[in-house]
C-alpha cells in the first residue's frame, strides 16, 4: 500500500501541473471571447483542482497513518490563487456588463446610490487585484476602462440626488450642462455618461455643497423665527422714563 502511494504522488503532481498549464490557455486573455465560455472553462478546471486537492489530502492522511514522510504539493496553492483570480476577473466582466446595461437605462431618480457605490468600489478592487496578479492579460485593461468610465459618475449622482438643491441651484447646474436635468423623468445614468456631465463634476460638487450649507443655515433661521413668533416681548417702565 505504501508503495502504491509512493507511485501515485508523482502522478498527482503531474496532473496538478497539467491544470496549471490549462490556466495559461489563450482563451483566458481573449477580449473577444464570451464570458460564459471562459467561466465554463474555468469551472471545469476548478472541478479538476478540487478533485486533485481531495486526493492529495487523502494520500497525506494515509502517509500520516503509516508514519511515512508526508509529501507536500506546493503547486496546489499556486493553482488555487491563479484560478481564483482569473475566475473573479471573468465573473466580474460578465456581472459588470449586466450591471452597466441596467444602469444606463435606469432613471436618475430611481438609482439606488448605495448599491451603485458598493459596485463601483468592488469592481475597482477587482481591477486593481487583476492588474497586479495578471499583468499580461488583455481583458484587465478592457474591464478597467469600463469601470473608470463609471467611477466619476458616482459623486455626480450623489450630488444630483441631493435633497437640498433648490431651483436656484438647479439653474446653475443647467447652465453648466447646457440642458435640463430636473423635471426630466427620462434622464438616466447613461445620459450622465453619454452627455459627459462628469466633466462638470467639480462645479456640481461645489453647488451641492453650497446647497447643503445653505439648507443648514435656513433650518437654523427657521428655528430662530419659530422661537421669536411665540416669544412674548414684555415692556416695562425704565425708572422715571415713560
Amino acid at each position: 500500500f505504501a508503495a502504491d502511494i509512493a507511485e501515485e504522488v508523482p502522478q498527482l503532481k503531474r496532473k496538478i501541473a497539467a491544470v496549471r498549464e490549462q490556466l495559461d490557455k489563450s482563451i483566458i486573455g481573449d477580449v473577444e471571447e464570451e464570458p460564459d465560455n471562459v467561466i465554463a472553462f474555468l469551472e471545469r478546471q476548478e472541478d479538476a483542482y478540487d478533485a486533485l486537492k481531495d486526493r492529495c489530502e487523502t494520500l497525506q492522511n494515509y502517509q500520516s497513518v503509516l508514519n511515512q514522510p508526508i509529501d507536500e504539493y506546493e503547486a496546489l496553492d499556486e493553482v488555487n490563487s491563479d484560478l481564483t483570480l482569473k475566475t473573479r476577473l471573468w465573473k466580474g466582466v460578465k456581472e459588470w456588463a449586466r450591471l452597466t446595461a441596467e444602469w444606463v437605462t435606469t432613471p436618475l431618480n430611481a438609482i439606488v446610490v448605495d448599491d451603485l457605490e458598493k459596485a463601483v468600489v468592488q469592481y475597482n478592487k477587482t481591477v486593481y487585484q487583476a492588474s497586479k496578479g495578471l499583468p499580461g492579460n488583455a481583458v484587465v485593461p478592457r474591464l478597467k476602462e469600463s469601470v473608470d468610465q463609471f467611477t466619476p459618475v458616482l459623486p455626480v449622482v450623489v450630488n444630483l440626488r441631493n435633497d437640498t438643491l433648490q431651483d436656484r441651484h438647479w439653474e446653475l447646474i443647467h447652465n453648466l450642462t447646457g440642458f435640463q436635468i430636473k423635471g426630466d423623468e427620462t434622464f438616466t445614468l447613461g445620459d450622465i455618461v453619454h452627455k459627459q456631465v462628469t466633466l462638470h463634476a467639480d462645479e456640481i460638487t461645489t453647488i451641492a455643497t453650497n446647497a447643503t450649507q445653505e439648507s443648514v443655515l435656513e433650518e437654523m433661521m427657521a428655528k430662530v423665527s419659530a422661537t421669536w413668533e411665540t416669544c412674548e416681548f414684555e415692556v416695562k417702565p425704565y425708572k422715571d422714563v415713560k
